[in-house]
């Protein structure tokens, strides 16, 4: 029980200092492919070289429910520029699920971090500069 109450809280901790950066958009993405990492940075270094004014991402691979098999990302994008779903897509070459402007930092942090602690969980934040 009381490990159960660290992880809770280590992921309650990061989601809320995940919740100070300037998160604009939060978006699911799948592959027909197998995700990992490798996979996300390389999402990451397109999304920046597409110029749409994308400054910082976080992103967090999870496994999917129905499939252990197989995961699917989160993301959270920092950005001057207003763009679009379409946009996205159109650089990544991949299924963008949900993409919407963010209305509470706090809320969307908590959800994408909520498994941080389980097991086989890949999660980073990328910084255009880096």
């Amino acid at each position: 029980m009381e490990q159960l109450k660290k992880n809770t809280s280590l992921s309650r901790e990061y989601g809320q200092f995940i919740s100070q950066f300037e998160w604009r958009y939060t978006m699911v993405c799948r592959s027909r492919y197998k995700l990992n990492d490798y996979v996300l940075y390389r999402w990451t270094d397109k999304l920046f070289k597409a110029s749409l004014g994308i400054s910082k991402i976080f992103w967090v691979l999870e496994r999917d429910k129905g499939d252990m098999t197989s995961k699917h990302a989160h993301m959270l994008l920092e950005c001057a520029e207003e763009i679009t779903q379409k946009q996205v897509k159109k650089v990544l070459k991949t299924s963008i699920e949900y993409f919407e402007e963010i209305e509470s930092k706090i809320a969307v942090s908590s959800y994408v971090t909520k498994f941080i602690n389980c097991q086989n969980i890949d999660y980073d934040i990328v910084d255009a500069k880096s």
